[in-house]
């Protein structure tokens, strides 16, 4: 005998009696554990689908299949050519250019221009001390300072070595590439 038939007897064995009110207590009280009852259960059967193998399965699938169709819908990459890196070049106007020796994590020199203000900085490691030179052309100096708290020297400079430090800031390449111009570029390069 199970567990339901268990209660029908016991309740046949009450002799109870009823009226209409006390039936439609009862009724109201089944169905409000009913609804409750089928409340509860979507949370159940949604804890389910989510800790289920076969849900961890379809979800790495998924990711699978978003990344190939990612990566295959991805356009190709296309060729630079070396006008197109000039014409970039050209609009920079202020640019630090840091160089590095493959065994160093830290740069050995570094180059500040900008062009807006005329001027370029240097700081170079010179056997194990920091060296500053600051070019400033418009007016005509060139400032020197070892270490950050060293003396600075200043030096006047004739107008051709201004001629040349204005004119390597005003070319806008700033040691990036191997020519200066791309008009003194070989036809048969890159």
């Amino acid at each position: 005998m199970n567990h339901a038939e268990q209660i029908e007897r016991a309740i046949k064995e009450l002799h109870v009696t009823t009226n209409a009110e006390t039936d439609k207590r009862i009724l109201d009280d089944a169905f409000t554990a009913l609804e409750q009852s089928v409340q509860k259960q979507p949370a159940s059967i949604w804890r389910m689908i989510v800790t289920s193998r076969i849900t961890e399965l379809a979800a790495v699938a998924a990711v699978v299949l978003i990344a190939f169709a990612l990566f295959f819908r991805a356009p190709a990459a296309k060729a630079v050519s070396l006008s197109q890196i000039y014409e970039a070049l050209e609009k920079v106007r202020n640019v630090c250019v840091s160089r590095f020796r493959t065994d160093e994590t830290e740069p050995y020199q570094q180059v500040w221009t900008s062009e807006m203000l005329k001027v370029r900085l240097l700081k170079a490691k010179i056997k194990g001390q920091i060296r500053f030179v600051l070019w400033d052309v418009p007016n005509k100096v060139k400032k020197t300072r070892y270490s950050l708290s060293g003396p600075v020297s200043m030096l006047a400079v004739s107008k051709e070595d201004i001629a040349k430090v204005e004119n390597t800031i005003m070319t806008g390449t700033f040691g990036l590439i191997p020519f200066s111009d791309i008009k003194v570029v070989p036809k048969d390069y890159g």
